[in-house]
């Protein structure tokens, strides 16, 4: 019995995933072309031999549309806020040799990451450096259609999941990537008619793009409260696929 029970757990879990699948569709792709390690000495933010990086990440084959990711760390001597310091201007460093290469129209990311430690058996020279994370881009979208973003929220509320975080900012790069592009934002939610909620949802997605730099006159939002339904609301699992965002790409 309890062997049934589990088995259509899991099965009802796998159709719950198809289900979310079927009405929504990956924003974009990334594949990582290269990383590079770039090391400095104790307490120093200067870049050892900019000419031989640049033309390393130049020596790249051009593959257009594209992100870029800095990981600055520090070793472990000093204070706290000095090394938070040390490892930003060595972020500067790094990103002004980008500023000169062939990626230069990359989307960047810098991530300050100071003291923190992956591998505590490390020497402290393995943690003055910057890591460059080089990824391509491919987009993958439709449009003038409504595309499902699957962003979670917290119940009753438009506070969006962490774990959706990361859509969110696919989104953002998709924007960044193609500054002739606006969207519709639709809110939608299940079970009950609540227009202003709907709205709400809509409105922290375009919060949250704005905040990483997209222009708000891009971006309209619209609440369709329960009147829009995916799937029948018979199942918990109908119901989360119906409580939704979705984004329509314009010209």
């Amino acid at each position: 019995m309890g062997l049934n029970v589990q088995i259509t757990s899991i099965l009802t879990a796998f159709l719950f995933l198809l289900a979310r699948a079927a009405y929504g569709q990956e924003l974009l792709t990334e594949t990582k072309l290269d990383s590079i390690s770039v090391f400095f000495e104790t307490g120093s933010f200067t870049v050892k031999k900019p000419a031989v990086l640049l033309n390393r990440i130049n020596a790249l084959p051009k593959q257009g549309l594209g992100r870029v990711v800095l990981l600055s760390y520090t070793d472990s001597i000093g204070n706290l806020s000095s090394n938070q310091l040390l490892a930003s201007k060595r972020l500067q460093s790094v990103h002004k040799i980008l500023l000169d290469s062939n990626l230069k129209d990359f989307i960047l990311d810098s991530l300050n990451q100071n003291e923190k430690r992956d591998n505590t058996n490390l020497a402290d020279t393995k943690y003055r450096r910057v890591d460059i994370l080089i990824y391509q881009i491919k987009t993958n979208y439709t449009l003038n259609k409504a595309i499902n973003l699957n962003i979670q929220f917290l119940a009753g509320s438009d506070h969006v999941d962490p774990v959706s975080v990361p859509i969110l900012k696919k989104l953002v790069y998709v924007m960044k990537l193609d500054d002739s592009l606006k969207i519709h934002l639709n809110g939608h939610v299940c079970c009950q008619a609540d227009q202003a909620m709907s709205l709400k949802r809509a409105k922290r997605v375009k919060i949250f793009l704005v905040k990483n730099g997209i222009d708000a006159q891009r971006i309209d939002c619209f609440g369709y409260s329960n009147t829009v339904k995916l799937v029948e609301e018979t199942t918990p699992q109908n119901q989360a696929i119906n409580r939704r965002v979705e984004v329509v790409f314009l010209k």
